[in-house]
This record gives C-alpha cells, structure tokens and sequence, in this order.
C-alpha cells in the first residue's frame, strides 16, 4: 500500500504489505521481498525516487512461500531542473532593445515546454516580461535574472560605451584681442565619462564675434567686442532599433514626396503640351470677337477642370507635408551632441586721436595737447600710458609743447604700445613791434594789420586797394623789424600781381604762382625793388 502514487524526483514514499484469506481476512506471512524498476527501495519498503528518474516505476513485494506477489505503480512527473539563458554573455548598445531566449530542461534533461518566467535585472537596465532588454547609460555591466519557482538563471549584459558628451579645449586663457587667433580642439566622453575616440566625427563647429574653421581654428573679429560662443556639435546616425527605424520611414517619406513631385511635374508639361496644340491647331483669325470666344471655350473645355486644379494644390500640400515629417523623421532619429564654451574679447587701443588736430602757434608759445584712445568699436578708452615726441618744439610726458624760435612745421606724434598717432602745426614767427608801432598799425586796414603781426592770412581772401604810398609806408614799417623778407613775402602777393615767370627771371622760384605773365607788372615790380633795395641795403 498504496497501489499508486505519484511523486517527484528525490521523493520517497512508505509501502506496506498486507495479507488476506479467502474470507478478506488479514493472515501472517513471511516477510516479503521488495524490488523496483527505478529508484531505490529498502526491504522494509521504504521507496525513494532518483533525481533523474521520470515516467512508471513498478514497485513489487514477493512472499514466495505464501505464493504471493503484490505490484505497486509510481509515476515520477517531469520537474524542471534548470533553466539557460541565450545568450548568456551580450555586448549591447545604450537603448538598444535585445529579447533574450530561454529553455528550461526536467530530471532527464529534456525540455520543458510551457515555461512561466519571472524576468529581472540589476540597476543599470529594464526588462519586460517577455524578456526584451534595454540598457540605460549610468551601469557598465547589468546582470539578467530568470526565475521559474524555485529554478533561476542569469545572463550578463555589458553595455559599449557610446558618446555622451563633447568638451572644447582649452577653458581657459579665453581673453582674446581682436584678430588674435586661438586653436580650439574638442575632445568625446561616453556615459562613464572616460574618453572616446571622435576622429572618425563630423565635427560641425560654428561661432560669434569672428570666423572659425573646420579645423577649430578661431580668429576673433577686429570689430570684435564682449563674449561671443564657440560651439561644436556632431550629428550621426541613429544607435538604437526605435532611431533607426525612425530614420528608415523619414528616407521613405522623402523619397515618396520626389517621386509624387517627379510625376507632378510630368503631368504639368503634358498639360502644356495639350495647350500648345491647341493654340496650333486653332490658327484662326482672332481679329473677331466670337473667333477669340470660341477659342477660348475651346481651350478651356479640354485642359481647365477646377477639380484637377484642385486635386493639383492638394498634391502639392501632401508632397510638402511628406517630405517635412520625413526631414523631421531623420533629425528626431539622428544623434546631436554640442558644448559650447565663452570667449571674451575686451575691448583694446586701437586708435589714437590728438587733440586738437589743428592749432597755430608762434615761435615760443606753448600748448597742452591731449591724446584720446579709441577702442575696436570707435568708443573712448584710457590708454595706459602715453610717449610724446615732437619735432619743431618740445614736449614733455603731459603733452605740454613749447614752440621753437623759429617758424616751421612742427610735428607732434603720441604713442601708447604699438599705436601711434601725430598731427602737423604750423608755427609763425611772433611780431617784435613795440607798443607805439602797434599803436600806428590800427590806421591800417584789417588784413594788412594781421600781415603784419605775421599771422597766417593771405590776401587773396579779402579785396582791398592801397596806394602806392600806403604799400610803401606799410613796408618801411616791416623792413625796420627783419630787413627784407617781409618784402619778398609782401611782393609775391596779390597786390602786386607778381606771377611765377617774373620772380623767375629774378633767381625766384615760387610754386604757388601760376597765373599770366603781364610785362607792365614785371617793370611796376622791378620799379618798387629798386626802391627799397636802395632805401634798405642787405
């Protein structure tokens, strides 16, 4: 007893033996003997089934002086012993999807249909009930568990590094002048943040506030001022099963939208191909007006249907929808990484103005010039320091300038680094008149009153007449001061219509007169000259 069980491997189970008479009463026996076709059993019955035991064993007790035999049945059911996971090592991409396969195997090592899996997996990844695996970016290596009851198996993801990130270099030493140059590199990260080779990357890199190449080299604008971006950015193609299918209905969709437009474009030369026939085949005199009507008509029964004019703008509408969600189909899919950093261009001296750009001066007088300092975009900027140099006169580190003794051009010139500016003076000689000569000078007219005081004025601005014995008076009153220089200056004026020609024949050489010669004026000239070079011997 019992006649049948059913257990499972490594299951044991207690069997007895009773005797009966021909009434069903129970009688004393021998002690039987115990056999069994699988597993094992002891000979006080006791049965235990083997672990890779399966399907009917006969269990059987012999009394062989009684004559009596009893055979007990035990099923052994099929358990499943293991589970494998295939495959049981995978290298996989961050978001890239992988269903994993598994078999579970009973006592006899033959398949167990039918499974219930329970999936899981370590931080890093998820899994779904069907096995179907996604890596994240934050885990290297993610452990796979399959768990049937009390029977587990597990599988090991690693997961590739793939780019995550993108660093410019340098970061620092950012402070550029304009026109300076700076070679940018970029280097790529993945998701453990360790380097990862790019060599092989489009690199796309753009930036404000001056030019930059394909080689990262930056050249900041001479206009250039205040903090401007280098960027670089890198599009590839997709890296997961979702992108990439993403990707492959964009190419699709675009490649639809040309062929919709190729066909369009074929059905508008037919119809133009129709016009052109009949304008052709109808040659009529236009001249009246039902001739002009009827061709017309004519031309707008067979090619002008509103309704394909209508289904034409609808194409158009469907061929444009297509090939924009397409374009958005790849962009979505492809990946896009970009850093950026700041690059500051101060502003610098760029310009030096002296102020004021014109002045006159005598001989000794003094002046304090002032040098302004202008930026890369014309706005004012104090210079660090400034060095003053002059040639006529003297200057010193403030900018203040004394006249020579004599009258000249002076230059002046100021410099702060590598910018330079200068201005050119005029510098006339002071009048040694005494207070009495001044005093006579206010009977004179105004212009010759400055022409005295040997200010920058020329006759030719102001129309006035003199006598001959005003122009003399006026020269005596100069010769007394430096002898006859006054006169030549005087006598190459205007007033005396003195040209180029006639100073010429008399050893002068004066660029300013270009006018006619007239040989009255020459012998008026040759006159007043031997005048006062008789009266004021040198």
């Amino acid at each position: 007893m019992p006649k049948s069980v059913t257990l499972k491997p490594g299951q044991n189970q207690k069997f007895t033996i009773k005797a009966l008479d021909q009434r069903g009463n129970n009688i004393a026996i021998e002690k039987a003997s115990w056999s069994t076709t699988g597993g094992r059993i002891d000979q006080s019955g006791n049965f235990v089934a083997n672990q890779t035991t399966i399907g009917d064993i006969k269990i059987t007790a012999n009394a062989p002086k009684a004559n009596l035999r009893a055979v007990a049945n035990v099923t052994v059911i099929s358990v499943l012993k293991r589970l494998t996971i295939s495959p049981n090592k995978i290298s996989l991409d961050p978001e890239e999807r992988f269903t994993f396969d598994i078999a579970g195997f009973d006592q006899a090592n033959k398949a167990v249909s039918s499974l219930k899996v329970s999936w899981e997996c370590t931080q890093g990844g998820k899994i779904n009930k069907d096995g179907t695996f996604i890596g994240g970016y934050k885990k290297r290596t993610v452990i796979v568990i399959a768990k049937v009851d009390e029977i587990t198996e597990s599988a090991t993801v690693t997961l590739n590094s793939v780019l995550r990130q993108l660093v410019i270099y340098p970061q620092d030493n950012l402070l550029l002048k304009p026109g300076e140059q700076k070679q940018f590199t970029v280097v790529g990260l993945d998701q453990y943040q360790t380097n990862i080779d790019i060599t092989n990357q489009n690199i796309c890199w753009e930036a404000t506030g001056g030019t930059i190449d394909d080689n990262g080299n930056f050249i900041a604008n001479l206009d250039s001022k205040g903090t401007f971006t280098v960027k670089a950015s890198i599009k590839s193609f997709p890296d997961s099963d979702i992108k990439h299918k993403i990707f492959i209905i964009g190419l699709h969709l675009i490649l639809i939208s040309k062929i919709l437009s190729a066909l369009e474009i074929i059905q508008d030369s037919r119809t133009i191909k129709i016009f052109m026939y009949f304008m052709s085949a109808n040659q009529l005199d236009l001249s009246g007006e039902s001739n002009y009507i009827s061709l017309i008509s004519e031309i707008t029964t067979n090619i002008i249907d509103v309704n394909s004019w209508f289904q034409g703008i609808f194409t158009d509408s469907v061929i444009r929808l297509l090939e924009n969600v397409g374009r958005f189909c790849i962009d979505v899919s492809q990946i896009k990484l970009s850093t950026c950093i700041k690059v500051t261009v101060p502003p610098v001296l760029t310009t030096l103005k002296i102020s004021p750009p014109v002045i006159k001066l005598k001989t000794t007088e003094s002046w304090t010039f002032i040098a302004k300092g202008f930026d890369q975009q014309g706005d004012l900027i104090i210079p660090d320091s400034i060095i003053w140099n002059a040639e006529g006169g003297e200057i010193n580190s403030k900018g203040e300038f004394v006249a020579g003794n004599f009258a000249s051009k002076a230059l002046i010139s100021a410099a702060s680094g590598s910018i330079h500016a200068s201005i050119e003076i005029f510098i006339s000689q002071k009048s040694k008149l005494s207070l009495a000569d001044e005093s006579r000078l206010d009977l004179l007219p105004k212009s010759l009153k400055r022409l005295l005081l040997n200010e920058e004025y020329k006759l030719d601005n102001e129309q006035f007449e003199l006598e001959n014995e005003e122009i003399i008076s006026l020269i005596e009153y100069r010769s007394q001061i430096n002898n006859l220089a006054f006169i030549e200056y005087l006598l190459r004026n205007r007033q005396f219509n003195f040209y180029r020609t006639q100073l010429f024949y008399d050893g002068y050489s004066f660029e300013e007169f270009a006018c006619e010669f007239d040989y009255s004026d020459y012998l008026e000239y040759m006159d007043y000259k031997s005048y006062f070079e008789d009266k004021y011997p040198r």
